[in-house]
């Protein structure tokens, strides 16, 4: 499944969630209106209050059933007697949070990653190189702060300030080592066809080069990638970029994708436990 089909099934499952909880509330709400059950209790014999709001006009009403029982009141005005009794109060660095998925993911190696859920947890620990706008698709900016075309040539610069967990910047060498890494044949990446058509892709892919000459760097915040044709899916494919720290000298090695080792470009830092592939 490509990055347009998870963002689409994604978004239908957040649309028949958001339908199942509004039929809920709706229900609720009738039931409350109309008693929920054939037994009413006459006015004259529940407890009855009315307030005026001064010149708004407004009144809240509330009733008290005759025999036991419970209340039940709206959804909406639970939530926001709820929030207002809170009182807000001052954010705290670090904690958990518990997100539910649509099933399990086989792997949080960047290097490898092809289907939802392993796609749609590398994007939540390392950021991408481009990213895609979700109303139109386009290639937008992310680790890449822009980007140039001439010909076959893209030359990338990137963001200041995006560093590693571990404090250490993230620089063009550490992009350019992501992309050979997932050509490389070792490697065995299902997304290394999507970067094919860069200048000696295909035969570092095929184990007959020991580099890519169509990927360098010239400073760290530059990095240029020459292609062999024109390829208009070129920069979308850019998103499957996950950076990855150079220093650690191969992407396969057990624990590589501890916290320390996945880059940001915000201000989230990843304490979690270790996660190896």
């Amino acid at each position: 499944m490509n990055e347009v089909d998870e963002m689409i099934l994604r978004s239908s499952v957040s649309r028949r969630a958001f339908m199942g909880g509004l039929s809920a509330t709706g229900a609720a709400v009738l039931l409350a209106a109309g008693g929920g059950s054939s037994n009413k209790t006459p006015a004259s014999s529940g407890n009855v209050s009315t307030a005026s709001s001064g010149s708004t006009g407004s009144t809240s009403t509330s009733s008290t059933p005759s025999s036991g029982g419970s209340t039940v009141g709206s959804p909406v005005s639970s939530a926001a007697a709820s929030t207002a009794s809170s009182g807000g109060g001052e954010a705290k660095q670090g904690g958990e949070i518990i997100i539910g998925t649509l099933g399990e993911a086989q792997t949080v190696n960047p290097f490898v990653a092809n289907e939802s859920e392993s796609n749609w947890r590398v994007k939540m620990l390392f950021d991408q190189f481009v990213r895609l706008d979700p109303a139109s698709f386009a290639p937008k900016p992310s680790i890449a702060k822009s980007w140039q075309i001439s010909n076959l040539t893209f030359t990338f610069t990137l963001q200041d300030g995006v560093k590693f967990s571990d404090g250490s910047d993230l620089t063009a060498d550490d992009v350019a080592f992501t992309i050979k890494g997932i050509l490389a044949k070792q490697t065995a990446s299902p997304r290394a066809t999507r970067f094919l058509t860069i200048k000696g892709g295909k035969e570092y892919n095929g184990g007959t080069a020991d580099d890519v000459p169509g990927i360098t760097v010239s400073d760290p915040k530059t990095l240029a990638i020459e292609l062999t044709e024109p390829d208009a899916s070129f920069l979308i494919n850019m998103s499957y970029v996950s950076p990855a720290p150079k220093a650690t000298k191969t992407m396969l090695s057990p624990g590589w994708t501890r916290p320390a080792r996945q880059a940001s470009s915000s201000a989230i830092g990843m304490e979690a436990a270790e996660v190896l592939p």
